[in-house]
């Protein structure tokens, strides 16, 4: 009887531990598998904060970005940040924003979808502990990749 409490206990810690494994991609990883995935690499400029990359995302580009009276002082809650800007400066963009922790979600989506009320057809969405959005022709197929990962 007691093997099969330690077997179902080790079954059972087991199995939690391997429903709270969290996702190690950075914001940047992940934009790169949706750029490279879409063939937009050479459409536009990566810009990076929190990571090493190119172009480095500052707190100048992020407060022309979010100039609407938007909190800039959500993005202290990100771990990691990527935006893709379009060089047709109409064709859109896509940012994807990685959060120390899942409870500073409603603030970030409530930037987002501030920035995304400027962007025709932008698609404002969240997965775990990334918070998305996707300005550009294929905006939908994207989010439907980017929810499968």
């Amino acid at each position: 009887m007691k093997k099969i409490i330690c077997l179902a206990l080790i079954f059972s810690v087991l199995t939690l531990s391997a429903c709270g494994v969290v996702d190690g991609e950075s914001a940047g990883e992940k934009m790169r598998k949706i750029t490279d995935g879409f063939s937009l690499s050479e459409r536009g400029t990566l810009y990076l904060r929190g990571e090493d990359g190119e172009r480095e995302l500052t707190d100048e580009l992020l407060s022309r970005l979010f100039a609407d009276g938007g909190n800039i002082t959500a993005f202290e809650n990100a771990k990691t940040c990527a935006v893709f800007l379009f060089r047709d400066f109409y064709g859109g963009e896509i940012d994807i924003i990685e959060l120390c922790d899942v409870s500073h979600k409603p603030e970030m989506l409530s930037v987002m979808q501030r920035r995304a009320k400027k962007k025709p057809g932008a698609v404002v969405f969240s997965k775990g502990r990334y918070v998305f959005l996707v300005c550009c022709e294929n905006a939908e197929e994207i989010k439907r990749a980017a929810s499968r990962r």
